[in-house]
This record gives structure tokens, sequence and C-alpha cells, in this order.
């Protein structure tokens, strides 16, 4: 089981609240979130959110949002080296 995560959200109510759900059980069961950071939207790069999150050296990153980002975030962080699990809905 991951002790420690970083969440992503999306800005939007949706994700907000997923990742404020999922950080409250978390954190509840003894987790740690090392890291909280949002993306826009609209944005197309997020090396520098990847960046920051691959720097708090989570076992897991959970993403609150839509797919139209999740597809692309995932496939960003692999690439720049970070191979923990993303899950999300």
């Amino acid at each position: 089981m991951s002790k420690k995560v970083a969440t992503i959200h999306d800005k939007k109510a949706y994700g907000q609240g997923l990742v404020a759900a999922f950080s409250e059980a978390f954190k509840s069961g003894g987790g740690e979130v090392v890291d909280a950071e949002t993306i826009n939207p609209d944005d197309k790069d997020f090396s520098a959110v990847i960046s920051k999150v691959k720097n708090a050296k989570p076992d897991a990153v959970y993403y609150g949002g839509e797919y139209p980002q999740a597809g692309p975030l995932s496939q960003q962080a692999k690439a720049a080296g970070l191979t923990v699990p993303l899950d999300g809905w």
C-alpha cells in the first residue's frame, strides 16, 4: 500500500471534490499527501507540474479530473521518468 501520494486536480469542482475526498480518506488511513498540484484544463504541456510531483517522491499519484487531461498527463509523466501508479476517477 502506498504511504505517500501526490494529488493533481484540474481546478474544476468535480476534480477538486474528488481530490478533497481522497485526501481526507487517505490521511485518516495513515497516509501522507506529499504534494498537491493543479493543472489548467486547457493546457497541453504538464511538464512543470510533473517535475514538482516527481521531486516530492510519491509512491503514487491521484488525479481528480476528466479523461482528456488524464491521458496526456499520464503519458507525459511516464516519459519524464515518473513511474509510480497514477490513479483517479
